[in-house]
């Protein structure tokens, strides 16, 4: 695996806003595989009775501190049990793939307002060639 997510990065994509965030943002590829991490990483901590609570409470407010308590569980078991470190790894590098892509391409939008009161904005590749503009401003 070329590049590794420590233990805070999958904590926050499992349990944090951010993937609240990009929710509304058409990644669903993403979304699906972000229950089978949350499970995994549940089945893994369960029977720690502090893990136990730190997930039951960023489940409930997944503040940043919540998260980072959640990391640390999650960083021992990574340690411990590197099958389960590169699954939930694998998971996590699907679902940011998927979030970086959704959110690169809310960025490529342009817009042009050129003598007119009209405003057009759209991603340029959904649009193609349009033509030529020819402005007679006499």
């Amino acid at each position: 695996m070329a590049l590794e997510l420590a233990a805070a990065k999958i904590a926050e994509i499992a349990f944090g806003k951010l993937v609240e965030t990009a929710v509304g943002k058409s990644i669903e590829a993403g979304l699906e595989k972000l229950k089978p991490l949350r499970d995994k990483i549940l089945h893994k901590l369960t029977g720690n009775a502090d893990a136990e609570a730190a997930l039951a409470e960023v489940q409930q407010n997944p503040f940043p501190a919540n998260v980072e308590r959640v990391a640390t569980f999650l960083d021992a078991a990574m340690r411990t049990d590197k099958p389960f470190a590169n699954e939930v790894q694998t998971l996590a590098q699907q679902i940011n793939q998927e979030i970086n892509v959704s959110q690169q391409e809310d960025t490529n939008l342009t817009q042009n307002n050129i003598n007119s009161p009209k405003s057009i904005q759209a991603k340029a590749e959904s649009i193609g060639q349009i033509g030529d503009v020819i402005n007679n401003n006499h």
